[in-house]
């Protein structure tokens, strides 16, 4: 399959799916709260590392890569919120052939269970797949199950649906035929349950049931901005109606939530003054400070996490809204961002999440796993000491919040140059030194 003609079917696909949910929304009042459907097609010079870690041959080589994403979250409690996603990646081998490989998948959350829904839904994901062998829907179907498995809460996100990711295993051919065929089946697999549901009676009680358990509304996937731009990149996300509230309630207000990850090893005064500037500018209620576990991009932090959580709790001390959060640091194998923040966008709906990260991590995104669906999660913020020159400047973060900011010029690897030779560390809260000092940390 071409670039060309895997961009025509996604857009084709964008405005079949958009069409039959905007035709719903207008014929029978305001179905959907919130509903989205994005597409994003992004190039560059050099495949990032994080897709060829299969591929080493095509490591350095010019790709593409594109996709639509959508999330639809009906007002009724009893009809489900659905998300689907189908992406595939072109690179240009060393020969000058065109290497594709494929990934998605659609998967239902409801507040309410029900039985023929479920069946519904799952009869048609496996009619979808199973023309390109018996084997990939319970394949497809457990993939997803595990996938989206909520390990902190022991409980699966929704009833589940297909996963797949890095598919090229059928041949040119049928592996294009099969990930079309699992994009062109949501409208069969969701339009009728909403059809069954949407009217159903429901009131305060139902709502309120509601709030605390949708995982992933469209709402805090970034569909309720004003800018479309955010879900997709070149092409405007179709937004459908949003009429009056069917039960007249209060609105809530998103608490608003930074997320500040590193190594912090050691924790030092730029990353305070960092966290400290980023509450204020981002009038942020609370700030996460997620000290990482096994980064995917890179060697162990040489510190153990337990010493490296508990620092940062002496250094972020002295502000009120900073957390020190250790899911990355207890979670086994390579830690990804999306992770995190599926896992956290499930235990607070309600919440408005900010991502801070520094220049160079700005200007290296597209290397990220699933990056373009953490662009739909959260509000990018970059942190840039010289917004003027804007070195870090990356298309793909169009609606990124720049905070400017002017810390001293300060390294961990600085410090612990230092520390290790028994230099005096400035940089360091003196809580922090002591601990140092108490567990030979860097000697």
């Amino acid at each position: 399959m071409s670039v060309a003609d895997s961009k025509a079917f996604l857009l084709g696909l964008q405005t079949d799916i958009t069409q039959a949910i905007a035709e719903l929304d207008l014929e029978d009042g305001p179905v959907f709260e919130r509903a989205g459907c994005g597409f994003s097609h992004v190039s560059g010079p050099a495949l990032p590392p994080s897709a060829t870690q299969h591929r080493p041959e095509l490591s350095g080589q010019p790709f593409e890569a594109m996709g639509v994403s959508l999330v639809f979250h009906p007002r009724n409690p009893h009809a489900p919120t659905v998300h689907m996603n189908v992406r595939n990646i072109h690179v240009v081998d060393r020969q000058g052939q065109t290497v594709s490989w494929y990934g998605g998948g659609l998967d239902l959350t409801p507040i309410y269970g029900y039985e023929e829904d479920a069946v519904h839904f799952h009869r048609v994901c496996r009619d979808a797949v199973q023309p390109f062998g018996v084997g990939l829907y319970p394949r497809f179907k457990k993939w997803c199950d595990d996938y989206f498995y909520l390990k902190h809460r022991q409980e699966p996100r929704g009833i589940g649906g297909l996963f797949f990711d890095d598919f090229a295993e059928l041949g040119p051919a049928q592996n294009r035929a099969m990930w079309q065929s699992v994009g062109q089946c949501l409208i069969e697999a969701y339009l009728p349950i909403v059809r069954r549901r949407k009217d159903s009676p429901y009131g305060e009680r139902e709502i309120d049931h509601q709030r605390p358990l949708v995982h992933a509304s469209p709402r805090q996937l970034g569909l309720s901005t004003p800018a479309p731009a955010r879900l997709s990149r070149g092409t405007p996300v179709h937004r459908l109606s949003d009429g009056p509230r069917l039960v007249e309630r209060p609105a809530m207000t998103a608490q608003r939530v930074g997320l500040l990850g590193g190594a912090f090893d050691p924790p030092h005064e730029a990353h305070v003054a960092l966290a400290e500037r980023a509450i204020q500018v981002l009038r942020l209620q609370q700030l996460l400070v997620l000290p990482t576990g096994q980064p995917w991009h890179r060697a162990q932090a040489p510190t153990p996490a337990l010493h490296r959580a508990a620092m940062c709790r002496l250094a972020f001390r002295g502000l009120d809204q900073v957390l020190v959060d250790e899911r990355e640091i207890r979670r086994s194998g390579p830690t990804y961002t999306i992770d995190t923040v599926l896992e956290l966008k499930a235990e607070r709906p309600d919440a408005e999440w900010f991502l801070i990260m520094g220049a160079d991590q700005a200007r290296k995104i597209q290397s990220w796993h699933r990056w373009e669906e953490l662009l739909c999660m959260v509000h990018i913020v970059v942190a840039d000491r010289d917004p003027a020159q804007g070195q870090w400047q990356n298309t793909a973060l169009s609606q990124a919040t720049v905070l400017p900011w002017a810390p001293r010029e300060i390294s961990a690897t600085q410090i612990r140059d230092h520390l290790s030779h028994q230099r005096p560390v400035p940089w360091l809260d003196a809580k922090v030194m002591g601990y140092i000092q108490q567990h030979q940390l860097y000697s």
